[in-house]
């Protein structure tokens, strides 16, 4: 691939600058086609006059000069080596690798664009990009510069130690450096870097698993809160209500919630897409929720009056709302439901912590300590495939085990 690609270091004369100087750029050739690249630095800027230009190309240049033509060899030295990284050389995935500053293998630059890519497809998730690389910055002690050579299965694992001292969840921990294995991949998929420094995986750094086993309730908890009395329309009453909602309607989350719409109800079941998956999947498994006495209480008791098809049930949004402006609806519900069951739990005497996704949780558990199969939980979910769901029923097993192993001397 190399011998079909040309490098030089020319000067650019087709606009000068206000100084009377032009430009020395990067000349790519690609069969017979050319394109023109910017070798400036923030610390240097390569501008010289016709003379100037001469005596750097001159067969031995002198002084300054001299210096110039071997900073000239080694930026062509790096752009050939980007070149070879490249199996079928495009001019577009050359400008990728290249950058303005010609740094390739800095994973800034690749926090940069993908979190530009999230932000103009209005993604929530630019944010843990955005935290990560400021963090990234913050541990190395740099300003704009990060190897990805120097980011080791060791510099992980004191990263992760790093986060866990500054007062950092171990889930955030996951989420963090599950954005740092999506830089790697995105620079060797570019050829950027070479597969051999990729420092995930057996043997490697592993991300931490965040277990989910304390999230489920106790069926003595679950019917607890189904039982709780409350001033009706209170925070309190609200937060028994839409917890109700998720654990009876298959899990869903808030954001599902907020997004049902009355042509997705039925007379005896409503059905809905997750949202979640909808984003990762092309192929989305439709959960289907049967509507007990309780879900048709609570959609009558909160829901719109107005039941046109179009409408959604519940006014936590309204249609030409961005996404943007989406996640900060639902993130102001999920805060208002946690605050609710917060002194719902405290009322209760629970000393586990009671929050919205528990929800989910214990209706996973529940189907589950009463033998129903993984197939079933997995379509309930709304799982993709059973992988997805025996990893998240990984955390119950043992509880499980322990309750049947008591009917081994259960003799009354």
């Amino acid at each position: 691939m190399a011998n079909k690609v040309s490098t030089s270091i020319v000067l650019f004369k087709k606009r000068a600058k206000n100084n009377g100087k032009f430009p020395a750029k990067l000349r790519v050739t690609h069969n017979r086609n050319q394109r023109y690249f910017s070798i400036d630095r923030k610390e240097r800027m390569y501008e010289f006059s016709e003379k100037e230009f001469e005596k750097i190309l001159a067969p031995k240049p002198r002084g300054d000069y001299k210096d110039i033509k071997l900073e000239f060899s080694i930026i062509e030295e790096k752009a050939r080596k980007i070149i070879e990284r490249l199996p079928n050389f495009d001019f577009d995935d050359f400008k990728s690798l290249w950058g303005i500053k010609g740094a390739s293998s800095n994973i800034i630059p690749f926090y940069d664009d993908y979190i530009k890519l999230l932000k103009e497809k209005q993604k929530e998730q630019q944010w843990n990009y955005h935290n990560t690389k400021k963090l990234l910055l913050e541990f190395f002690n740099k300003e704009k510069y990060i190897d990805f050579r120097q980011i080791t299965p060791a510099k992980l694992e004191q990263f992760e130690k790093w986060m866990l001292e500054s007062g950092r969840k171990i889930s955030t921990v996951a989420t963090y450096t599950g954005t740092i294995r999506t830089m790697f991949k995105l620079a060797i998929e570019k050829h950027a870097i070479p597969e051999e420094i990729y420092p995930f995986g057996r043997g490697k750094y592993v991300i931490p698993q965040v277990s989910n086993s304390k999230r489920a309730l106790q069926t003595k908890e679950i019917k607890a809160i189904y039982e709780y009395e409350s001033k009706p329309f209170s925070e309190a009453d609200y937060a028994r209500d839409f917890w109700l909602f998720s654990y009876l309607g298959n899990g869903m989350n808030m954001v599902d919630i907020c997004r049902l719409k009355y042509k997705d109800i039925g007379k005896e079941t409503f059905s809905f897409i997750r949202h979640k998956t909808k984003e990762k999947n092309k192929s989305c498994r439709t959960v289907t929720v049967p509507i007990t006495e309780d879900i048709a209480r609570i959609i009558e008791k909160w829901g719109n009056k107005d039941k046109f098809p179009d409408n959604f049930v519940f006014p936590f949004l309204a249609e030409g709302l961005t996404n943007h402006q989406i996640h900060q609806r639902v993130r102001h519900r999920v805060a208002k439901l946690n605050s609710g069951l917060k002194t719902i739990s405290s009322d209760l005497g629970f000393e586990k912590k009671l929050t919205s996704y528990s929800a989910r949780h214990s209706f996973a558990t529940t189907l589950k300590r009463n033998l129903i199969s993984t197939e079933y939980i997995s379509e309930s979910l709304g799982h993709a495939n059973l992988d997805i769901t025996k990893r998240y029923l990984d955390s119950f097993e043992n509880e499980q085990r322990i309750e049947i192993a008591k009917h081994l001397t259960s003799f009354d």
